[in-house]
């Protein structure tokens, strides 16, 4: 008697659920199983209701294209997956950009409460050090582009600023972005949480914009240390070369709507950068370093008047110029350094007070004259200089030293 033969077990294959990750995409491992016989056998499929499913033998013309349609559904379901969680990374990226945006508000709100009368009588220099450490972080979590096109964002680092002060208890803090058309964004502060700005609305140590300038030193700092920087969180692509860096800062310059964190940026990373890399700086323009950083648009052939070519969409404000000028801060910073014994201390968690009162004295802007004066051309000698003096301004005591340096240095160094 003939015995008939077992029927062959059929094999379940879970609905695209054997997977391989490749990158960020996710692509099936197999759609079917062969039986035994190394032909292909019958599949049944647990899934969605739409998924194609068979229980008599067909024909393989007839496998192959019920294969194909369980491919394109297959790849339909992953795409809607790796969607969702595609969503669910930008919402991760938004809160951890709003978390370190926050942590950096109420850092820079803390600098404040400590610039009082009596902390400035003891010292011109300001800790800063847990800014530095919220910006180190962004950095290695949401990348170059994350930290100076988002994190700082003016209008955004405002509302975040307003919420740290809320939440410390500070109660007459207030701040508004004034942005008219055609111009640049500036915070207006009122009711600064320290004792020494009661009649201030822009320039207190740990304010917009003078923090941006804080934020390129700290960047510059962390390069120095790692040797390159996280550039996009979501690529992992890295940044190798201070050129490379200045370059990423003048591409965010050229956008159609920029804000100014990049221009000021880029003035406190050349600050630390330069005196860094060159602490001998005495008499002498580094020049190679000038063209290393800021390109050949320093040539003053491609740039014959004091009105350089290119230029960003904020109105008057000049790319090429904002380097040239960053160089001016540079030779304030190591002659400032210099003059108060530091000059073995670069530091970018210790920055000069905002109008601290530190007086340079006259044989150090003399210094600095000589230094701008062998600049490579005439346009960059003119904004090293002014660079110079915006910095003095800056630290000193406003506006009379700033009268008092361009006095000296026009009328009473030697050449």
């Amino acid at each position: 008697m003939a015995t008939s033969q077992a029927p062959k077990e059929k094999k379940s294959l879970p609905f695209c659920k054997v997977m391989r990750q490749k990158g960020q995409e996710y692509v099936p491992l197999a759609l079917i199983e062969e039986g035994q016989d190394g032909e292909l056998d019958d599949v049944s499929i647990s899934g969605p209701e739409h998924a194609i499913s068979s229980h008599e033998r067909t024909d393989k013309q007839g496998k192959i294209l019920k294969v194909l349609m369980l491919a394109l559904v297959c790849f339909v379901s992953l795409r809607s997956y790796q969607s969702k969680v595609d969503q669910a990374s930008v919402s991760s990226v938004e809160t951890t950009l709003d978390q370190l945006r926050f942590e950096a508000a109420a850092a820079t709100l803390e600098i404040m409460k400590r610039d009082t009368q009596k902390a400035a009588s003891k010292s011109y220099f300001v800790d800063i050090g847990e800014l530095a450490d919220v910006v180190d972080k962004a950095l290695d979590t949401v990348g170059f582009r994350g930290v100076f096109l988002e994190l700082f964002e003016t209008y955004s680092f405002t509302a975040a600023t307003m919420a740290a002060a809320a939440a410390m208890g500070i109660k007459h803090l207030t701040m508004v972005v004034e942005h008219e058309v055609g111009q640049r964004p500036e915070s207006i502060y009122s009711g600064i949480p320290s004792d020494r700005w009661v009649n201030e609305t822009d320039v207190c140590t740990g304010c917009l914009p003078g923090l941006h300038h804080w934020v390129g030193a700290i960047a510059a700092d962390k390069f120095l240390r790692d040797g390159s920087l996280l550039l996009d969180a979501s690529t992992g692509e890295r940044l190798y070369t201070a050129r490379d860096i200045i370059k990423e800062l003048q591409r965010m310059m050229e956008l159609e709507r920029p804000d100014m964190v990049p221009f000021h940026s880029q003035h406190g990373f050349i600050w630390y950068y330069v005196p860094y890399t060159t602490p001998s700086l005495l008499d002498v323009f580094p020049t190679d370093l000038a063209f290393e950083i800021c390109g050949d648009l320093l040539s003053e052939e491609k740039n014959a008047t004091f009105h350089d070519i290119k230029m960003s969409a904020v109105a008057g404000v000049d790319i090429v110029r904002e380097c040239r000028h960053g160089f001016g801060h540079a030779v304030y910073y190591i002659l400032a350094m210099r003059q108060a014994g530091r000059s073995d201390e670069f530091s970018a968690r210790t920055q000069l007070r905002t109008r601290g009162g530190f007086v340079l004295k006259d044989e150090y802007l003399c210094q600095a004259n000589r230094i701008c004066g062998g600049a490579p051309n005439r346009k960059t000698a003119h904004l090293c200089t002014y660079g110079f003096r915006h910095a003095y301004y800056e630290v000193s005591n406003g506006p009379y030293m700033s009268i008092h340096s361009k006095d000296v240095m026009d009328n009473h160094c030697e050449n």
